[in-house]
């Protein structure tokens, strides 16, 4: 696989992730305590990591990324980090 490739793939997975975290977690100098709603926003990070992870292995090895079990993982995970970016 070409580097830019999988360069552009990993921004894209970083992209999604840092949509997924609210501001109070980018910033460094904040103190206040964060809420219980910010904290659950952790499963959009994992969700758009397994949705990179299945791209990355659809492309790389098909025989396990075309794999149901996995496919289905992959896309839930995409799910997950949709949703979580919508519900902001």
């Amino acid at each position: 696989m070409k580097r830019s490739s999988w360069m552009s793939r990993l921004a894209l997975v970083l992209a999604l992730a840092l949509t997924a975290l609210p501001a109070s977690h980018v910033s460094v100098a904040r103190a206040e305590t964060t809420s219980d709603d910010d904290i659950s926003r952790w499963w959009g990070v994992a969700g758009a990591v397994l949705c990179g992870t299945e791209i990355r292995l659809v492309t790389t090895a098909p025989v396990i990324g075309m794999n149901p079990y996995v496919m289905s993982a992959g896309i839930a995970g995409c799910l997950i980090a949709v949703l979580d970016i919508a519900t902001t």
